[in-house]
């Protein structure tokens, strides 16, 4: 793990605070979509979960849209899925597994994928995020942290996952 600077964990002690004494389960999942693409840095963080009946992925928090539904079968959202493993794409155009329809308003250059892992080591979604805000792009430390911080609120991922 990526060590964790001060300025980070006190973030992350003030984010715990906030999503405490927020009541509202909709504004805690905005608030934790919108700390995680703050930290790494990134243009936009979606919080997709799986549907097994539908064989879909759809959007819990989605930044720039109102809401997303993607077949299981197709994107780097189910190449993450169904590999179990975080992707990183710094070259999202050149990338054939790229939905390109997603993309028809919003140019994607960079992209993070990475698995959430419910009870019984089940996967239960993708947190995403798009467009590193360097030339660099997403890179490993980037990857590390925001493992820190999908493990931290896997919790709530997996409450919305059970209620529908």
């Amino acid at each position: 793990m990526a060590k964790l600077d001060k300025d980070l964990m006190e973030r992350l002690m003030n984010l715990n605070l906030k999503i405490t004494q927020e009541k509202d389960f909709v504004k805690k999942i905005t608030i934790i979509s919108d700390a995680i693409r703050d930290i790494i840095k990134a243009d936009r963080c979606s919080i997709f979960v799986h549907d097994k009946n539908s064989k879909s992925f759809w959007t819990v928090h989605a930044d720039g849209i109102s809401y997303l539904e993607l077949p299981d079968d197709r994107g780097i959202i189910s190449k993450a899925y169904n590999t179990r493993k975080t992707l990183i794409d710094n070259n999202v155009e050149a990338n054939p597994s790229a939905v390109k329809s997603v993309d028809l308003k919003y140019k994607t250059k960079s992209i993070i994928s990475m698995p959430v892992f419910g009870f019984n080591d089940e996967c239960i979604g993708i947190v995403q995020l798009l467009n590193k805000n360097s030339d660099e792009g997403f890179s490993d430390t980037d990857q590390k942290i925001l493992l820190f911080l999908v493990k931290h609120f896997t919790t709530f991922i997996q409450l919305i996952v059970q209620e529908n």
